[in-house]
């Protein structure tokens, strides 16, 4: 979640616990690229490892027909250092569904990457990150791509006041089309978030793929609403709802996710 900073005040009251507390405590609390689209800028640190699953479910309808997918959408990232972690991304096992026709069902394909920390606040005043992956043709035939297709993301993270952060992330992907020709589009997301304790935030943002991809891949619009809730240092839980705006885009996607670091 790009929303990252959950580091708790303590208190007058609190400094009488610091004998009681576990210096494990003291952690910086765990930072998540989920459930918003802007990823954190933030990596899990040098010899972490953090998963970050989720079930969606989403429905759409269009040109008569309804459709319902439900899918398992997991990251796993593995800190190489301090500033570079390791990345897999899938949406898991899927079922997608059309009214009048069979159900199809298998693993989606999966994408590997890597994010660097590029600044806590580089010249503008950001916490920034570039993010590298490649969608790699992979799991049931009914989920794969065509080929390789490579990916590249920037976000850009700012607290511009108390309790407030904002982000930015722009991103171009070279991708391929249902024929194997090649085209390229951009994607940007922008999200504003509050924290309204030390454990329970919620954010709202907007992202807009495909753009520019054309007859190929038609611009997709969406607003994203939801809430991250700290249960420990190193696990959260969140929800979120994503509501296409549109028609190219699918109506509606609810998800619930949990993420662990170890």
């Amino acid at each position: 979640m790009s929303i990252h900073d959950w580091r708790p005040a303590l208190g007058g009251a609190g400094v009488l616990l610091l004998a009681t507390i576990p210096a494990s405590a003291y952690a910086e609390p765990i930072s998540t690229d989920r459930p918003d689209f802007v990823e954190s800028s933030l990596v899990v640190g040098a010899g972490r490892f953090q998963v970050e699953t989720s079930v969606a479910h989403q429905n759409d309808q269009a040109s008569g027909f309804k459709s319902q997918t439900l899918s398992s959408p997991t990251l796993l990232r593995l800190g190489l250092g301090d500033v570079l972690e390791a990345r897999l991304e899938t949406d898991g096992y899927k079922r997608d569904h059309v009214d009048g026709e069979s159900a199809v069902t298998g693993w989606s394909e999966i994408a590997l990457g890597v994010k660097w920390h590029t600044s806590d606040a580089d010249w503008l005043g950001a916490s920034s990150a570039v993010l590298v992956h490649v969608d790699i043709p992979s799991g049931a035939s009914e989920f794969r791509g065509k080929e390789l297709r490579p990916s590249l993301r920037y976000v850009a993270e700012w607290a511009p006041a108390d309790r407030w952060s904002v982000g930015v992330m722009p991103g171009v992907i070279w991708n391929t089309d249902d024929a194997g020709d090649r085209y390229t589009a951009a994607l940007i997301g922008a999200t504003a978030g509050y924290a309204w304790t030390d454990t329970f935030r919620t954010f709202a943002e907007l992202a807009s793929e495909d753009i520019g991809g054309g007859d190929r891949a038609p611009t997709q619009v969406r607003f994203d609403t939801g809430f991250a809730l700290l249960l420990s240092q190193d696990v959260q839980l969140d929800a979120a709802a994503y509501a296409g705006l549109n028609r190219d885009t699918p109506d509606l996607q609810v998800a619930l996710g949990l993420s662990i670091r170890w």
